[in-house]
């Protein structure tokens, strides 16, 4: 295995472009719970019959790597957002929310999984956010953590009875482009099945941060057309979606990658109220 140079990837991990005879894949180097969850990721879409990325089994890894398919360029969704691309993006997440599960569920470092009580999943959120808010000495008013206190509550009294494959950080720079298809990778280690509206929360969030800069209609209009490719949701399933995008905009907050989160939550708050 040759080394050629490092990619970008998230702050929990490190991504290396390495050779192996002719081709190219993608070493990813991160937590082995982070590694376990990815592999079981592109396992469980694969079996469903979505496109995923090719894992390269062969190469002998330690645990808290795998070896990925190098998508040429490694052009993502966010670069490359429009009404059509959006709206194939919501039909490919239906798919993959169509894989179901009994209980929401985690994972440990070797794969197995293990029952998630989703309204303590949804706490331990709450609690990470007010913990990082505190460290960073992030001025949040006292209203507003008493508002997602209560916003929590509710998100908790309406937990489903059937819980889906998730992401678990699911915004447009986690899904790549090759050719016609859209593949998500990099999934978030936390969490493997849960409700799925919580990753329509991550999608909300993503077009909503652009939305409260540019004040460019463009930007809700292609969270309409994503919607519209998911299919199916109702009204409560839309006021539920914006819950958790308020959510998790506050337990993101301070972020120097997402300047505009408490602008976000304020539209949320006004959409509500009206």
């Amino acid at each position: 295995m040759e080394i050629l140079h490092p990619l970008s990837g998230s702050h929990s991990s490190q991504v290396d472009l390495v050779r192996i005879g002719q081709t190219f894949w993608v070493r990813k180097t991160a937590l082995p719970q982070e590694i376990a969850n990815e592999r079981a990721f592109v396992h469980a879409i694969s079996k469903a019959g979505l496109i995923a990325l090719q894992e390269n089994t062969e190469e002998v890894l330690p645990p808290n790597q795998i070896l990925l398919e190098y998508v040429q360029g490694s052009p993502v969704l966010g670069d490359h957002l429009t009404e059509q691309t959006a709206y194939a993006w919501g039909k490919m997440t239906r798919a993959m929310h169509a894989v179901k599960f009994a209980e929401a569920t985690t994972m440990d470092v070797d794969g197995t999984k293990h029952t998630l009580d989703w309204g303590s999943f949804l706490e331990g959120l709450l609690r990470y956010g007010v913990k990082r808010q505190k460290k960073s000495e992030a001025l949040v008013p006292t209203s507003l953590l008493t508002d997602m206190e209560k916003l929590l509550q509710t998100l908790v009294e309406q937990t489903p009875c059937e819980f889906s494959l998730l992401h678990g950080d699911y915004h447009s720079n986690n899904v790549l482009i090759r050719g016609e298809q859209l593949i998500p990778f990099d999934k978030a280690s936390d969490v493997f099945s849960g409700d799925a509206l919580y990753d329509l929360g991550f999608v909300l969030l993503d077009f909503l941060e652009s939305f409260v800069t540019t004040q460019d209609p463009k930007e809700l209009m292609m969270y309409d057309a994503f919607c519209t490719g998911y299919g199916g949701l109702s009204e409560e399933q839309g006021r539920r979606i914006e819950q958790y995008a308020r959510l998790l905009a506050f337990v993101r907050f301070p972020s120097p990658f997402q300047p505009n989160l408490l602008e976000v939550i304020r539209y949320l708050e006004e959409k509500d109220r009206c």
